[in-house]
C-alpha cells in the first residue's frame, strides 16, 4: 500500500498534494432512507467549529464527518470520504495552476467547476474535479486559499456514486474554513519526540508532523539545502513490512532518486524495526545534485516516517540525518 497523507509536495516532488490517495477509512455502502412525521418541523442541530490539528484550520464539518488527526482533517462514519488539510510553500498561482483543464486532462483527471469565492475575508478558489484511482472514481471538492507565507488548501473526496449526498454539504463546509491568523507551533499535538537540532523547527503539518530546516523558513529554497520531516501515516493500515515497501515509499516522494550501492539497511529506533535508505537524485530545474534520506518504522498498525533532504555537505548533512533520526521515540499520550 502506498504511503497517505504522509509528505506533501514540499518534499521535493510536483503535484503530489493533489494525487495523494485516500486509504485507511473503512468503505461501509448502503443507503438509508428516513421518513419521519412532521420532519420538516424540525430543526438541524447547530454544529460547533472543529479545529483541525496540526493546522491553522477551523470549519464546521458536515454532519457524519469525525475529527481524524492522523488525516489532518475529518472523515465519513459509513461512506469512503474525507476532509482534508493540506499546506504548500509554493505561491497561490503555482498551486491553483494544478487545476486547470488541460493539467486536470494530463493526469487523467477532469476540472467540473471553478469558482472564485471569499472566505474567512479572504480572496479564493473553489474548484470540483472527478478523477479515476485505482480504478474507483472519486471525486474531489478543493478550497485554495493565500496565507501569510504560503497556500492552504482543504479537499475533500469522496466516491463519484455519494455525489449526490455529499456534494452539497461538503461544499458548505469548506467555505466555513476560518484560519488562524497567528498560529503557533503546538508539539504537544505531536504523536512523537525527536530532536531537530542544529536544524530549526519551520513548521508543523498535518499528520500531525513536524518539519525542521537550517534557518527555521519554511520555503522551497530552505526545503531542498537543508530540511528534515518526520511524521505518521493514516492508522487503521495493512502494510507489508518489506524492503519493496519502504522502497516504493521512497518512489513516491521522489520518483527519480537512485538508492546508492548498499544504500538500504534495517534499523531499530524507538523498538521500532524499520528500513534506512540513502539515495541522490539530480534536479533537473537547478542541476543540483540532492540527498534524499528515508527511514520508515513499523508500529503496529502505522508506520512512521522521517525523511532528510540536501543538495549541499552531502556526507555531513547525512550524518546530521542519522543523528536526528535516532533521537525519535514515541510518546505514550497525545494533547490535542
Amino acid at each position: 500500500m502506498l504511503l497517505h497523507r504522509t509528505l506533501p509536495s514540499f518534499l521535493g516532488l510536483s503535484n503530489q498534494i493533489y494525487s495523494m490517495r485516500v486509504t485507511g477509512l473503512h468503505s461501509i455502502y448502503f443507503m438509508v432512507m428516513l421518513f419521519a412525521a412532521g420532519c420538516s418541523e424540525k430543526k438541524e442541530q447547530q454544529r460547533d467549529y472543529v479545529q483541525i490539528p496540526g493546522t491553522p484550520v477551523t470549519i464546521i464539518p458536515p454532519e457524519e464527518f469525525t475529527l481524524a488527526p492522523d488525516l489532518g482533517g475529518f472523515k465519513h462514519n459509513r461512506l469512503t470520504a474525507s476532509i482534508m488539510v493540506q499546506e504548500s510553500p509554493k505561491d497561490f498561482k503555482t498551486v491553483s495552476s494544478n487545476y486547470a483543464d488541460s493539467v486536470q486532462a494530463q493526469q487523467g483527471g477532469e476540472l467540473l467547476i471553478s469558482l472564485p469565492v471569499v472566505v474567512d475575508s479572504t480572496e479564493a478558489m473553489l474548484y470540483k474535479t472527478f478523477r479515476v484511482s485505482q480504478g474507483l472514481n472519486f471525486v474531489h471538492w478543493s478550497l485554495v486559499m493565500k496565507t501569510q507565507n504560503h497556500v492552504l488548501t482543504v479537499i475533500s473526496t469522496y466516491l463519484k456514486q455519494n455525489d449526490r449526498e455529499l456534494s452539497g454539504r461538503v461544499k458548505e463546509a469548506l467555505l466555513t474554513t476560518r484560519i488562524e491568523k497567528k498560529a503557533t507551533s503546538k508539539n504537544n499535538i505531536l504523536s512523537f519526540t525527536i530532536e531537530g537540532k542544529p536544524l530549526k523547527q519551520a513548521k508543523l503539518l498535518q499528520g500531525p508532523s513536524v518539519m525542521y530546516t537550517s534557518n527555521g523558513e519554511w520555503n522551497d529554497q530552505s526545503i531542498f539545502q537543508l530540511s528534515f520531516f518526520a511524521g505518521p501515516s493514516v492508522d487503521n493500515t495493512i502494510i507489508e513490512r518489506s524492503e519493496d515497501f519502504v522502497l516504493g515509499q521512497l518512489k513516491n516522494i521522489c520518483a527519480d532518486c537512485k538508492v546508492e550501492d548498499n544504500g538500504i539497511t534495517k534499523v531499530l529506533i524507538d523498538s521500532l524495526a524499520g528500513y534506512e535508505i540513502v539515495s541522490y537524485r539530480n534536479d533537473s530545474v537547478s542541476h543540483l545534485r540532492r540527498l534524499k534520506y528515508q527511514v520508515v518504522l513499523f508500529d503496529d498498525i502505522r508506520y512512521y516516517l522521517l525523511v532528510g533532504t540536501t543538495s549541499e555537505r552531502y556526507e555531513e548533512n547525512l550524518a546530521t540525518f542519522r543523528t536526528i533520526a535516532h533521537t525519535f521515540k514515541r510518546k505514550r499520550s497525545v494533547s490535542i
